[in-house]
């Protein structure tokens, strides 16, 4: 079995913004907000954020990707039809 093939269970920070396309301003806002699932520390010691020990479980973000789409699909409305 090759390295490239051995999948985390966590993600890290740089790939959470590299997946949503956002910054990290955006990702702690979303933390903040209580919008995002929160990390898990990894290791021990003081850490936040801008510490490479803060991980998100690969599960936590893929049930949120589902839980987004869901209100997606839940918030659209038809559209009217227009009279020509």
């Amino acid at each position: 079995m090759s390295l490239d093939a051995i999948v985390s269970p966590y993600l890290t920070r740089p790939q959470l913004l590299g997946w949503y396309n956002i910054s990290n301003p955006t990702l702690k806002k979303w933390l903040r907000t209580g919008r995002f699932p929160k990390p898990v520390k990894i290791g021990e010691g003081e850490g936040d954020l801008n510490n490479l020990r803060a991980r998100w479980l690969r599960t936590d973000i893929e049930a949120y990707d589902a839980k987004c789409r869901t209100r997606t699909f839940e918030k659209r409305k038809p559209r009217k039809k227009v009279r020509s």
